[in-house]
């Protein structure tokens, strides 16, 4: 029966689009062909339309009040045709027909999923209690250090931050991953927003730049995307926002991420910034051929890359941490130099924010409460997190 049901999208694909074929595409896989611009990147008809940011306190009122009233079929309706429009406004790509595909066989042969979506009105308490407990956990961290020097309260507090902590960020991610999908709880798109800014703190760096200009994206553009386009669009959304993260951890299509430095009278440096990129590219061991019969050193390859992985995303991590207190100062994102102004605004203002919330916390309770925060965000990412 397992086998069946595994087989299920491979069969549904196959019947729904035969020239594909049933074999599972991977992120990387092209899309189909479309009109592009003279930079390579893919147009689209959609056009940007993301606002400007209401982060007020009338804003987060309203958002509360519609999520405890009820009747919004008008809204969920309109919801439906906006998404089936988007829908047909984006051709598909090979991995997102895959996921369709699956999805699809999912519901077919387990009915009883359906009821699991959709908006759950448990989930935004469930958001705030985690956001509150962390802050708490932020400053007995820092407090604890402050008055000890003891290496066994650091110890602690490190334990503390990868384990619960880190459990605590993971909740955050996914709960503002249902908020940003509408299925957390039923509201504008505005107040969805300011929700999402608001309820992403307290953290370090956060999520909320990847889930606002990059997730909804990254569905409609599965696999469409390289490093080098992201960097250097004009647009206000990435095109595909998971390239950012699993440049870590597999080869990514297309170029990469790329500044050019004049060298007078010879030609420009040309190298990549990328953190992901570099590390993956120059020091993972990709290990032997897939025909190879035997594979004697796949567990040392499997800690090296594993110390790897963990290596670049805590150094990206804090890279991003540093960057963000540049945006705050300057106003100014440098890695999208390209980006519209109101991506700039958007950046500058959650940046702040951020500033503000790190400075009360280093002055109340000491850099362990940084250090907790960051510690926790990066954790649950790392091999060692169930």
């Amino acid at each position: 029966q397992a086998t069946a049901f595994l087989s299920l999208p491979s069969m549904a694909l196959a019947a729904a689009k035969p020239a594909i074929g049933a074999s599972r595409p991977t992120l990387l896989s092209s899309g189909a062909a479309r009109p592009r611009d003279a930079r390579g990147l893919v147009e689209s008809p959609r056009t940007s339309s993301q606002p400007t940011f209401p982060w007020n306190l009338r804003c987060m009122a309203g958002a509360l009040t519609a999520f405890m009233s009820s009747g919004r079929s008008k809204h969920r309706k309109a919801t439906k045709l906006r998404l089936a429009a988007q829908a047909s406004a984006d051709s598909e790509t090979v991995a997102a027909v895959w996921h369709t595909a699956r999805r699809k066989a999912i519901l077919a042969a387990h009915p009883e999923v359906a009821n699991l979506i959709g908006p759950d009105e448990r989930t935004l308490p469930v958001l705030v209690c985690a956001d509150v407990l962390q802050l708490m956990l932020a400053v007995a961290s820092g407090l604890a250090l402050r008055e000890s020097n003891d290496p066994l309260a650091v110890a602690g507090v490190a334990a503390l931050a990868l384990t619960v902590g880190a459990t605590l960020s993971l909740w955050s991610f996914a709960i503002l991953h249902d908020l940003i999908h509408g299925t957390c709880v039923r509201v504008s798109k505005a107040q969805r927003e300011a929700l999402l800014f608001w309820l992403s703190f307290p953290t370090i760096f956060g999520y909320h730049l990847y889930l606002q200009s990059g997730h909804l994206s990254h569905h409609r553009n599965l696999g469409r995307a390289s490093m080098g386009q992201l960097f250097d669009s004009d647009r206000n959304e990435f095109e595909d926002g998971d390239v950012l993260f699993v440049a870590h951890r597999q080869p990514v299509a297309g170029r990469p991420f790329e500044v050019q430095l004049p060298v007078p009278g010879t030609t420009p440096i040309v190298f990549s910034p990328s953190i992901s990129h570099n590390i993956f590219s120059r020091f993972w061991d990709q290990g032997p051929a897939q025909d190879a019969s035997e594979d004697s050193g796949a567990a040392l390859r499997a800690v090296r890359n594993g110390a790897l992985y963990t290596f670049s995303m805590v150094f990206e991590r804090v890279a991003l941490a540093f960057n963000d207190k540049f945006v705050a100062i300057f106003g100014r994102n440098l890695f999208f130099l390209n980006k519209p102004s109101k991506f700039h605004e958007g950046c500058t203002t959650y940046a702040r924010t951020a500033a503000i919330l790190h400075a009360v916390l280093l002055l109340a309770c000491g850099p362990g409460a940084l250090l907790y925060l960051l510690l926790s965000e990066v954790a649950w990412q790392l091999p060692h997190h169930p």
